[in-house]
């Protein structure tokens, strides 16, 4: 590609590409997108031929890296076999019976049956509106009202925009959407029993014959990064149990091996009746999404009968080869073993150590997920985000939230590359804070 062809890209880019989640004032006044050509193990290449350390997995999505060839034959045979096949009415395809068949059984004495979308804002919507089913199927349809812990980020539709940190309180109120925050946002990071209790009063608040459903993230990344403890999940079962209150876990980032297993929650001790995964369930190779049932909503859904949602994708048989392929990848190579025993060692231990050097006190990680908290600086927002454009002028993509930079590179990222990432991390942050790179 020649120079000018690379400039013609991107001017095409500028005039006929909306980017979601941008400033677009500021990326057209900037003049020059970012458009990568091509990927291999933990590395992505843009047009310009300089090479990248994916450092956040896409988003949060390739778990595999950029050359899994489980998946990539997968999809490619399936590409040849059936490429399009509806799941509507009395249809199926193979790849979706096998798909569910294995997501059952992550939790086989928890889920029994999994509705599938095209991404993690479709499936929160698939949850929302069965838990509406639910409850008219049980004779209770006025449990209409749903509590949803604050700060979190469920998604980017009208409806689920309302649950996230970004929601307008009127839209709120008018879909019947509660928040629980808090009461100190600023040392928030741990999920603990007082807000567990917490949620449990503002059900009694609005009364529980009025809600139906409480929504989180198993663990929130947008203010940093915010952990159950070991007594939070076990109150809070027993309190939505005692108040007949449907879990519905938004594990769209934490599922898919991210935190060491299937599920996040596993080893944090939730019961959810409602899991939405996406993101890593292809590895990101193919847009799809799922909403896992428990043995009791999906009971409950059947015998309603006709359970009249979906999508026109929704159990797109190469979206299920590509899930297919990502697990099979998983099991065959034991990656969870490895994560455990070789990969979130040697991370923690280099996060410790650039937060030691560089004098940060904030620094947290779950799994294979990291965050570094400059709130505690002045202008942390800026330093965050000047941190993470030296990181990109180093070759290393990092994400910045706020004053948080977080990491979250695959989960076949060997200790080697850690070591490189970390580096890169470590001399963008002296940089910044010394003051020798534009804030």
């Amino acid at each position: 590609m020649t120079n000018g062809e690379k400039l013609a890209l991107g001017n095409v880019d500028l005039n006929s590409h909306i980017h979601p989640h941008t400033n677009l004032e500021a990326l057209n006044l900037h003049g020059k997108p970012m458009i990568l050509s091509h990927g291999k193990g933990i590395h992505v290449f843009d047009t310009e031929g300089k090479k990248y350390i994916d450092g956040i997995s896409g988003l949060w999505s390739v778990n595999l890296g950029y050359s899994c060839e489980d998946i990539l034959s997968n999809i490619e045979n399936q590409m040849n076999a059936l490429p399009f096949g509806s799941t509507h009415s009395w249809q199926s395809n193979v790849p979706v019976i096998k798909l569910s068949e294995k997501l059952k059984d992550f939790e086989p004495n928890l889920f029994s049956g999994a509705v599938y979308a095209n991404s993690g804002s479709e499936a929160i919507e698939l949850g929302l509106f069965t838990a509406k089913k639910f409850w008219e199927s049980k004779g209770s349809p006025s449990k209409k009202q749903i509590v949803c812990l604050g700060g979190g980020y469920h998604g980017s539709t009208y409806l689920t925009r309302a649950l996230s940190y970004n929601g307008d309180s009127v839209e709120r109120s008018l879909l019947g959407i509660h928040i629980v925050n808090p009461e100190d946002r600023k040392s928030y990071n741990r999920m603990d029993v007082k807000i567990a209790r917490k949620v449990g009063h503002e059900i009694q608040q609005i009364g529980s014959e009025k809600v139906g459903l409480f929504v989180m993230e198993t663990i929130q990344l947008r203010n940093g990064l915010v952990v159950p403890d070991e007594h939070f999940f076990k109150e809070l079962n027993g309190i939505l149990s005692e108040l007949d209150v449907l879990l519905f876990l938004d594990e769209c980032v934490t599922g898919m091996g991210r935190c060491g297993d299937w599920f996040g929650f596993s080893s944090l001790g939730g019961r959810p009746d409602m899991v939405a995964m996406s993101k890593g369930l292809s590895s990101g190779y193919q847009p799809i999404s799922c909403l896992l049932l428990s043995h009791r909503v999906r009971e409950s859904i059947v015998e309603a009968g006709f359970f009249d949602a979906g999508f026109s994708t929704s159990g797109h048989p190469i979206a299920c080869s590509a899930a297919l392929g990502c697990i099979d990848y998983l099991e065959k190579n034991n990656i969870f073993e490895k994560l455990k025993s070789e990969i979130l060692p040697h991370f923690n231990s280099l996060l410790k150590m650039v937060g030691l050097i560089c004098e940060i006190i904030n620094v947290y990680s779950y799994g294979l997920i990291a965050t570094i908290n400059f709130s505690g600086l002045r202008e942390g927002d800026f330093i965050a985000s000047a941190v993470k454009n030296e990181c990109l002028r180093s070759g290393l993509i990092v994400k910045n939230i706020g004053s948080n930079v977080l990491l979250c590179p695959p989960l076949v990222t060997e200790k080697g590359d850690l070591s490189e990432i970390f580096e890169i991390l470590k001399a963008s942050i002296l940089k910044v804070k010394t003051k020798n790179v534009e804030m």
